[in-house]
């Protein structure tokens, strides 16, 4: 589980990345990211409804969000990022959903 201070929260938060923040797109999952004044990078996300039940969701985000706490490294700090989760990802591995997020954090310029 990331921790508290790793975390997006709020609504308003949320918001301001998707209105001014720019975006990146694969086909697991699209990233929105916004520079931001907390000194360690802070992680959303967000599934649509479409993607299943409540079940089939958690157990998406949870998924996606491990693989961010084990790779918090190639996060660039002072930037926040929002992962909206398409319905490509429950089919893929997770060495397929690690390779693709090494392959966008690199386009994004983050640490890696």
């Amino acid at each position: 589980m990331l921790a508290k201070k790793f975390r997006l929260k709020e609504r308003g938060d949320f918001r301001r990345i998707y209105q001014r923040g720019r975006s990146l797109a694969c086909p697991y999952f699209v990233v929105y990211y916004r520079s931001s004044r907390s000194p360690e990078p802070r992680l959303g996300f967000s599934v649509s409804k479409k993607l299943g039940n409540a079940v089939t969701r958690n157990r998406q985000r949870r998924r996606l969000a491990e693989l961010c706490r084990l790779n918090l490294e190639l996060f660039a700090p002072n930037r926040d990022y929002v992962f909206i989760i398409r319905n490509q990802m429950k089919r893929a591995t997770y060495s397929q959903l690690e390779a693709a997020l090494h392959k966008t954090m690199a386009q994004l310029g983050g640490k890696s």
